[in-house]
């Protein structure tokens, strides 16, 4: 292969390959190091992150090492085919707990093999619950024909101690090049930007530097002149609670406003996601004119749930407040949106349809104040940019390979994505359709040139909105 293709050191499956035979040929040390340079070359490829879990299991004398890490970036995919390797996984880490948890999970999920059952039912023994145990064993002994015995529990080690890996842990780094179009309704705004990331081990930070410039006015008396923003997102790393701070400025017709979140992510269970947060000076995205006039913040709350493994139910609910250029209250109201995704397939490409609900309602909308009133034509009023009302229902097919523009390595180029959805805006009781399409390759080495759009027939200003986004991202190497 290498002989063939020069170039072959940086395709992570050659790498996975070199593992296997050295791990053959008992040679441990060399392939852990292969394994290491094919994590490397692809830190989210879950075949490479499952194969070197299973080389660590089997060398107890390397444990902890890598291995909590790599449970827990496939326990965050919660693909059925991981299962095994997060049971033994954890159980190797003497974390029974979480061990039975994916224990309990693969065999709902139809594993049955002996060796799996007899596993689950040792590990019931050592935790105490002899009686759940033995119905295990009785059950796969009853199907092989044989009387089922119960296993005397051994005598605990004192000196065992539990290894828990934490729940958000992150090790990418990159920088990204970017051009975004996007239609507002009457006009467009076309954003250039570039964008750093790193992750370090107690911190993630990124910073990103953008430039909108207007085509077009609507009814704006004038076509704003381009402007320039900044932003620095500070996130914890190696946690269970994670925690995203983010500090920035944007440019609304020439008057500076500063942007500013804090939002808290928990997992008080296996099956629950709860967030939080406050941002304050974001974009509207109303419409064109809002998005350049107008601050959106905002104060939600959201729950995860997930009944099984290929279904995720989301509800998000926001209490939001509009301000204008003079930091006068615009308009306030409240924004819920529920999300049920189902996975089709996982991969190859993936399949995802979701079935969503979105109501925006602002009861209260004030007059404009001066130097809104000043930069739109004279007939405007709030609610020519704020929408007092929209609520959509829709259904959403998604298939992909991989996440174009991501500043995270997923899967080897090319990547790609197409979507389609049909819906219905009952606050105008009008049909709406929208499509969307995306591929990223890559060009020399360790990056990716991704292209993108996405169109639907309505928005929240009643218009439809188009978007173009290219960007050129350049992955620096793991932590």
């Amino acid at each position: 292969w290498q002989s063939q293709f020069p170039d072959a050191d940086t395709n992570p499956r050659f790498w996975t390959l070199q593992a296997l035979v050295k791990q053959q040929q008992q040679r441990p040390e060399e392939a852990n190091t292969a394994f290491r340079r094919a994590w490397h070359l692809a830190p989210d490829n879950t075949d490479v992150i499952s194969s070197w879990a299973w080389f660590l299991i089997s060398q107890p004398g390397r444990l902890p090492g890598q291995l909590p890490s790599l449970l827990a970036q496939l326990g965050q995919t919660n693909q059925e085919e991981h299962y095994p390797v997060l049971a033994y996984g954890h159980n190797a880490l003497g974390d029974p707990r979480r061990a039975l948890n994916w224990f309990r999970k693969g065999t709902e999920a139809g594993q049955d093999s002996p060796e799996w059952l007899n596993s689950y039912a040792a590990l019931l023994d050592d935790t105490g619950a002899g009686a759940a145990a033995f119905r295990l064993r009785q059950n796969l002994e009853a199907r092989q024909g044989r009387p089922a015995t119960a296993r005397r529990r051994p005598d605990p080690d004192p000196q065992a101690g539990s290894i828990q890996p934490p729940l958000y842990q992150f090790r990418n780094r990159a920088v990204q090049l970017g051009m975004n179009w996007v239609s507002l309704g009457r006009f467009s705004v076309r954003e250039s930007y570039f964008t750093a990331q790193s992750a370090h081990d107690n911190l993630r930070w990124r910073a990103k530097l953008v430039r909108p410039r207007a085509s077009g006015r609507g009814l704006l008396r004038a076509e704003p002149q381009p402007s320039a923003g900044a932003l620095l997102e500070l996130q914890n790393n190696a946690s269970n609670l994670l925690w995203t701070a983010t500090l920035g400025r944007n440019d609304r017709l020439g008057n500076n406003d500063f942007q500013a979140s804090l939002e808290l992510t928990t997992q008080p269970g296996d099956q629950w996601t709860l967030t939080t947060g406050h941002t304050k000076g974001g974009r509207a995205l109303d419409s064109a004119e809002a998005w350049w006039l107008v601050a959106r913040n905002s104060t939600y709350a959201e729950a995860r749930y997930t009944p099984f493994s290929r279904l995720d139910l989301t509800m998000d609910v926001a209490h939001l407040t509009f301000t204008g250029p003079e930091h006068n209250t615009l308009g306030s109201g409240f924004n819920i949106a529920a999300v049920a995704n189902y996975s089709v397939f996982r991969n190859d490409p993936a399949w995802t349809l979701s079935l969503a609900y979105q109501n925006q309602q602002l009861g209260n909308l004030s007059a404009l104040d001066g130097t809104s009133a000043g930069a739109l034509s004279a007939s405007t009023e709030t609610g020519d940019i704020l929408s007092r009302q929209f609520e959509r229902i829709g259904l959403y097919n998604r298939w992909t390979h991989g996440e174009p523009h991501a500043l995270y390595r997923t899967t080897p180029s090319p990547k790609w994505f197409f979507g389609l959805g049909a819906g219905y805006v009952l606050s105008t009781s009008t049909p709406d359709l929208g499509a969307d399409i995306g591929l990223g390759w890559r060009l020399t080495g360790d990056d990716e040139l991704a292209v993108s759009a996405g169109w639907t027939s309505e928005g929240l200003s009643g218009d439809g909105r188009f978007n173009l986004n290219v960007t050129y991202t350049l992955y620096l190497g793991e932590q």
